[in-house]
């Protein structure tokens, strides 16, 4: 081993784990003009389907970043989820509009997880940020203001790597955790399962039994309940499919499993007319559900699969972890660009710990009926849950029921209502939109015919002062305090004043803007404030106790 007295390196923050996470981590630090350090012990990046389903909340991120349309341009838009009960169909349900007018994108991306991280890369390496991979990380010791890294690349060599911050985004058996000894508590689910990419065809079935055609079902991703097992199929294209599904009883006491094993035999034991061969990937796994106590630690903190780990019954981990980035990202940069109050880095983990320990209490709740072999189980899901569903089917055509089912599924209705960033002043209703609660999707045609999105003014870098004043019509007059304040926090506070008017009075009456009214949105997009008075008091007040001094 070389000695490494001599070889120390500094960044300001040092990423270590280069997956969807903390390369979304990344990303938002260079946003915010915060040139990361990002490390990996992989030789490569993933080339297979993983993490699959992309949610409303991470495109309306990206869009942000540019490259939500690309991203869309590479997936697939999933337009109906068919449930098949003994190769029946039992129910088909649209859901490629279901969120339209709740987000821009009002639907679930399907996107391998390679394109992902490729796109994720391409962002960073346009800041001038490459991923470094092949170093291992051996150590962390607290150092005053910095955190010191000790790193190992591939030969051997050792180094320091100096920071002010550093980000464990190094999945499940993290050694960021492991060093910084945060305990992990959760539980190993203990029914394996396979997943699986490769082609599925249709097949001519060798029991002369009525089952589900999967001819021109290329847009529908597919459950399929049996006695004998339960399996996902999603579209991937070009007649590729990615497969997950419970392993065979006869198959569960094998040391070694292999395509070929979950390939023969799967038809009859979903009961549907169908064949895979050419796997590109093939893995068995068993599920986790776990949650770290704390998501920080000093200087250090933890996001993604190093903080907590789920099932993948609704497709929210990596989007989770992507948003625990999100997050966390805005917060550091503020820190170290502006000098922002310790108290803004504590918010990392005491918001985003209760959005995952939730989840984990659901998908956990949801996947052990999924996949739970003992006899209540299997009634519930052979027995009762057709019947459900066609119930569901039915309830899912209302609008109301439609857009609570997205703003779960979607991660749009996360809120941060009890956070310390969320001032309750004018805090009436459940029904109003409150602090803690997403900046909301409104649409609208200015003068000119140009369509508006309100969204579009966020930028995930500065706060944004909403202000509406209907007495202020087809103008955009500035009021003198808020250019006052534009001025004193101008690097961290942009205005944007919509004038009303014929064409802006949905905005204001979805609002429920009476007269005056100021928004203070986060730059994650969460409302920080609102506010009735005439002045600006309020958000001064803010700033200050965030920042201590203009600037």
């Amino acid at each position: 081993m070389n000695n490494i007295s001599n070889n120390t390196n500094e960044t300001e923050v040092l990423i270590v784990g280069a997956g969807p996470s903390g390369l979304m981590m990344a990303c938002q630090l260079a946003l915010n003009g915060i040139k990361p350090r990002i490390i990996d012990k992989q030789e490569r990046q993933t080339n297979y389907s993983g993490a699959l389903l992309i949610q409303a909340r991470t495109l309306e991120i990206w869009n942000q970043m540019e490259i939500a349309s690309e991203a869309v341009n590479l997936g697939q838009i999933a337009k109906n989820v068919s449930l098949i009960h003994y190769g029946k169909l039992s129910a088909r349900i649209n859901i490629e509009k279901m969120g339209l007018g709740e987000s821009k994108y009002p639907y679930i991306l399907m996107l391998k997880q390679y394109h992902t991280e490729k796109l994720l890369i391409q962002y960073l390496k346009k800041q001038g940020i490459r991923v470094e991979r092949n170093i291992t990380l051996k150590q962390i010791y607290e150092k005053g203001a910095n955190v010191e890294a000790i790193l190992c690349n591939a030969d051997g060599d050792e180094e320091i790597n100096l920071c002010k911050y550093l980000v464990g985004a190094d999945g499940v058996y993290s050694k960021v955790r492991n060093i910084l000894e945060i305990p992990w508590f959760g539980k190993t689910n203990p029914d394996p399962l396979v997943v699986t990419d490769c082609i599925v065809e249709q097949i001519e079935r060798t029991k002369n039994i009525e089952s589900y055609s999967f001819n021109n079902k290329i847009d529908d991703i597919i459950f399929a309940i049996s006695k004998e097992s339960i399996a996902g199929l999603f579209p991937l294209g070009n007649n590729a499919w990615r497969i997950d599904s419970v392993i065979p009883h006869s198959l569960r006491n094998n040391t070694s499993i292999s395509f070929t094993n979950i390939a023969n035999g799967f038809s009859d034991r979903v009961n549907m007319s169908i064949g895979l061969k050419n796997p590109d990937w093939f893995s068995v796994f068993q599920t986790n559900t776990y949650l770290a106590e704390t998501f920080s630690r000093k200087r250090c903190f933890l996001i993604g699969d190093a903080a907590h780990v789920h099932t993948p019954i609704g497709a929210q981990g990596m989007n989770t972890g992507m948003q625990d980035a999100y997050n966390l990202a805005w917060k550091m940069a503020h820190t170290i660009r502006y000098k922002a109050s310790s108290e803004l880095l504590q918010t990392y983990s005491s918001e985003r710990r209760v959005i995952a320990k939730h989840l984990i209490r659901s998908t956990d709740r949801y996947f052990d009926i999924s996949v739970n072999n003992s006899f209540y189980a299997r009634v519930l899901r052979i027995n009762i849950l057709p019947n459900l569903i066609k119930y569901l089917q039915g309830v899912l055509k209302r609008k109301s029921i439609q857009k609570r089912f997205f703003r779960k599924i979607s991660e749009i209705g996360i809120h941060y209502r009890n956070s310390w960033l969320s001032i309750n002043k004018d805090r009436i209703s459940y029904k109003n939109l409150n602090p803690g609660e997403r900046w909301p999707y409104i649409q609208w045609l200015d003068e000119l015919g140009n369509n508006k999105n309100i969204q579009d003014s966020l930028n995930g870098i500065q706060f944004v002062l909403f202000y509406f004043n209907r007495n202020n019509k087809n103008k955009g007059d500035i009021p003198e305090e808020l250019q006052g304040l534009t001025k004193n926090y101008g690097q961290t506070l942009k205005q944007v004043i919509i004038p009303y008017s014929s064409h802006s009075k949905g905005v204001y009456d979805k609002l429920k803007v009476k007269n005056i009214k100021y928004f203070l949105i986060r730059p994650d997009g969460y409302v920080s404030l609102s506010s009735k008075e005439t002045g600006f008091n309020s958000v001064r007040i803010y700033f200050q106790r965030l920042y201590g001094v203009e600037h």
